[in-house]
């Protein structure tokens, strides 16, 4: 690999002068583990949620067609229409037709 010559080169840092650099993170001070736990409770809440949703629903899933009969039986019973009344004529409420 050849050098170029317009990038500059970095300056080395003398090894006495490291040991005076205190702050920092490196990668050995964080937990490798850390992320894969989270991950993991998260997706174990996950599956736990889903098993109660699934728990919970089978209750109403037995409810639904009977409840989908009911409202059938409800819609089927037509309301009763009024009685004609001739023009002139005074209707069961007490009002009289005009046209």
């Amino acid at each position: 690999m050849s050098k170029d010559p317009q990038s500059p080169e970095l300056p080395t840092i003398d090894l006495s002068d490291l040991d005076g650099v205190t702050g920092g993170v490196t990668q050995a001070a964080t937990d490798p583990n850390a992320n894969m736990e989270t991950m993991l409770q998260s997706l174990l809440q996950s599956i736990q949620q889903l098993a109660q949703q699934q728990q919970s629903g089978g209750s109403m899933q037995q409810m639904m067609p009977m409840m989908m009969m009911m409202m059938g039986q409800q819609h089927q019973a037509a309301p009763a229409a009024a009685p004609e009344v001739a023009v002139g004529q005074v209707t069961p409420s007490g009002w009289t037709r005009v046209s």
